[in-house]
């Protein structure tokens, strides 16, 4: 993304994560969401030492178009997500709240947290912040 955005001054390289909503019917939230809507709680997971990162549609949209409106191009490579730490663990902990008690996914090993640097996003959102657990909470609206 650097070469990317060598070029033209008026450039901007994002870096988007695992995009989610109720419609996208791919990938680990998906298949998270369909087990507990199955009641079916044997999940396999691909290997649990990759870093991973999501971001729910409506909170993506709402960035990019805060990013359009802004027109602020500095610096030129600007990551997209939620500010805070996020682990596949975390989002199962996130979808157990939506199961019976004596029902949840549990996952026996560790994965692999990660944070990504969102403080130029923060600086156009302002005070906007948004959450994991609010964008899962959004698929079960």
């Amino acid at each position: 993304d650097k070469i990317l955005s060598r070029n033209n001054n008026e450039d901007l390289c994002l870096r988007i994560p695992g995009i989610f909503s109720k419609e996208r019917k791919k990938r680990i939230i998906f298949n998270l969401k369909k087990k507990v809507f199955d009641i079916n709680y044997n999940f396999k997971i691909f290997d649990l030492k990759k870093q991973w990162q999501c971001i729910n549609n409506e909170h993506f949209q709402y960035c990019i178009i805060k990013i359009l409106k802004s027109k602020i191009y500095y610096p030129k490579i600007m990551n997209l997500g939620y500010d805070e730490k996020i682990s596949l663990t975390k989002a199962i902990l996130l979808f157990n709240k939506k199961l019976p008690k004596t029902k949840k996914i549990v996952v026996k090993k560790k994965t692999v947290t990660t944070k990504l640097n969102v403080k130029n996003l923060k600086k156009i959102l302002k005070k906007k912040n948004f959450t994991l657990e609010q964008g899962i909470n959004l698929l079960f609206k």
